[in-house]
């Protein structure tokens, strides 16, 4: 920042340290760390906040493996996450306890909320069609058509 690259350094150890200590040997994201054990699988929120920390950290040093780990992060809020009968998000995942309701964000609170109209990481900077959520699948500078439901979407990714 500035021409200070302390910031960037520090930002880039951050990253590394939860990318390669926050998670399972599977690859699950955990949310807590405490002496030298990572435990508690992640939620919603953990996997956008730090998708979007790692399209800021490839923005900053054009190290396309935080793109990458976002795009991975970003799949696996999709396959852990999405609600495929309703649409939106549940904030646990598939993986986690076995829950009477599992529990939505539908409202922002201190931080935007990833199940209601908060920005969903991979998606910010784009406009919405319809006023609704849009996605925009690209690769090699050519994007396909827009989405505005998850079924859409994880169709594309597929393809």
């Amino acid at each position: 920042m500035f021409g200070e690259s302390t910031y960037v350094d520090a930002a880039v150890g951050a990253g590394d340290f939860v990318l390669s200590r926050l998670r399972r040997e599977d690859g699950r994201l955990l949310r807590s760390w405490r002496e030298g054990h990572a435990a508690v699988p992640g939620y919603l929120d953990d996997h956008a906040l730090l998708a979007e920390a790692c399209l800021t950290l490839y923005e900053t040093t054009f190290d396309s493996r935080f793109f990458d780990e976002a795009r991975r992060l970003a799949d696996e809020m999709l396959r852990l996450f999405r609600d495929p009968e309703d649409g939106g998000f549940f904030q646990t995942g598939t993986d986690g306890e076995e829950l009477v309701v599992r529990p939505r964000e539908l409202f922002d609170n201190a931080v935007l909320a990833v199940g209601s109209d908060g920005e969903v990481p991979l998606l910010k900077d784009r406009p919405r069609v319809d006023g609704k959520a849009t996605a925009y699948v690209c690769e090699r500078f050519v994007c396909k058509r827009p989405v505005t439901n998850p079924e859409e979407l994880a169709e594309q990714l597929a393809s």
